[in-house]
């Protein structure tokens, strides 16, 4: 079993990934959704920053089940576009 890069402290644990590719905790969930800890790998966003913008009301689209924080995956691409977008709009006007 490998540890996804950048996870630290308790999490390691139960974020190791076995040689399929799925997190052993995770198993359960299928590749539509993602964890905290996954969505922020895959966008390269801070955990915490995913954590703080969900108390904001800011970010991608979430999910809490059974106490756990999920992203669906196509909700994330779909936020990751969107703000893409954003920002070359903001770039076109000067406003960036």
């Amino acid at each position: 079993m490998r540890r996804l890069p950048g996870v630290r402290g308790r999490r390691k644990i139960a974020e190791t990934v076995n040689r399929a590719g799925k997190s052993a905790p995770n198993a359960m969930l299928d590749d539509r959704y993602l964890t905290a800890i996954q969505a922020s790998v895959r966008t390269g966003i801070p955990k915490n920053t995913l954590a703080r913008w969900r108390t904001d009301g800011k970010g991608p689209r979430f999910v809490k089940r059974g106490g756990r924080i999920l992203y669906a995956a196509k909700d994330l691409e779909a936020w990751q576009v969107d703000e893409a977008s954003k920002q070359a709009a903001a770039r076109a006007w000067g406003l960036l």
